[in-house]
């Protein structure tokens, strides 16, 4: 009966963090585990779960935002040159990134990497290596944003901003993705629009440029890939 006791609790608590009106799932290799990292958009939560060689999860951590909005969408996990874990999670209610470290199985909160306009009811974000420099776009209302993440802390320097025509309210997605002779992309699509725009991303000048548009797609998200040596978006 102990055990059960505690195996509801911790249900109870995990669905309350991270399962009650999840949003978003991504994988990701921390420290050579595959972990599961989740989102929720009632309980504005975040938590962890790895992946066992069997195929089964467990649960490592969550975290709720001090300040929260009870909206969190996407979160993406990076791994600085130095080896420190950081993961960024959108925060649609206050049109904020925030940023914690997830080391040992254990998330710290760190505070708020981005905010403002550029990222507008953002709720998706994706993030990426190029040169040895790392990059995270985040998805608004009105278009991508790019931004630097600082070797130092992992910390956001905003770079550029793109601007699609259209308003998508909090409804849209954005993607890294690398074409077979190596350029990088960030994808940009919402379900307010028929439209999914490529931009590429300039290493040289830390910018995008709108590079094709897709139309006929009234879509929320998409993803990138790889099958038969092709770069793929799944849309």
């Amino acid at each position: 009966h102990t055990a059960y006791r505690r195996q509801r609790q911790m249900c109870i608590r995990d669905r309350y963090i991270a399962g009650h009106g999840l949003t978003q799932s991504n994988i990701a290799i921390v420290d050579g585990t595959p972990t599961i990292f989740l989102t929720s958009q009632n309980g504005a939560g975040i938590s962890a779960w790895e992946i066992d060689a069997n195929g089964g999860i467990s649960y490592q951590d969550g975290i709720k935002p001090s300040v929260e909005s009870r909206v969190i969408r996407e979160g993406e996990f990076y791994e600085a040159p130095d080896g420190t874990n950081y993961y960024y999670a959108a925060q649609t209610g206050f049109d904020e990134i925030n940023q914690f470290t997830y080391e040992g199985g254990t998330f710290v909160e760190l505070g708020v990497a981005a905010t403002g306009s550029e990222i507008d009811q953002i709720s998706s974000v994706d993030v990426t290596t190029v040169g040895g420099t790392g990059y995270l776009v985040g998805g608004s209302s009105t278009g991508p944003a790019l931004y630097r993440i600082e070797d130092a802390d992992g910390s956001l320097t905003l770079l550029d901003t793109e601007t699609t025509g259209d308003t998508a309210d909090s409804n849209h997605a954005v993607e890294f993705m690398q074409s077979d002779d190596g350029t990088t992309y960030a994808i940009y699509s919402s379900d307010k629009t028929d439209k999914v725009l490529l931009y590429e991303l300039d290493s040289s000048t830390d910018s995008l440029t709108l590079t094709d548009t897709l139309t006929g797609f009234n879509t929320y998200f998409m993803s990138s890939g790889e099958a038969f040596g092709l770069s793929l978006i799944h849309i």
